[in-house]
């Protein structure tokens, strides 16, 4: 079985979560219009290593597009979005998590 999620958007913000983990929220956008002819887009949160985060505050690449390789993670009837590599989309930062 493969559980694999792969993603790009807009970094638009990173938050501590504990003293090992962290969590971002990227902006992605729909691959389609709406009837009034706009994209519409989805922010999602997505958990990272905390070492992922700081190089993300460190490099200052807030409002950037990022790519984010993961998984999906189920607990307690809510599903989440764990990265386990996260590049700047341009050029290579490669963060991996643990």
């Amino acid at each position: 079985m493969l559980n694999q999620v792969v993603l790009v958007g807009l970094l638009k913000k990173v938050a501590k979560l504990d003293d090992y983990f962290s969590s971002i929220e990227i902006e992605v956008v729909r691959s389609f219009k709406e009837l009034k002819g706009g994209f519409k887009s989805d922010f999602l949160t997505i958990i990272v290593w905390k070492g992922i985060a700081d190089s993300l505050l460190q490099d200052n690449i807030i409002n950037s597009n990022i790519s984010i390789c993961g998984r999906l993670e189920s607990d307690d009837k809510q599903i989440k979005i764990v990265a386990e590599k996260v590049d700047y989309v341009g050029r290579s930062l490669n963060f991996k998590g643990g």
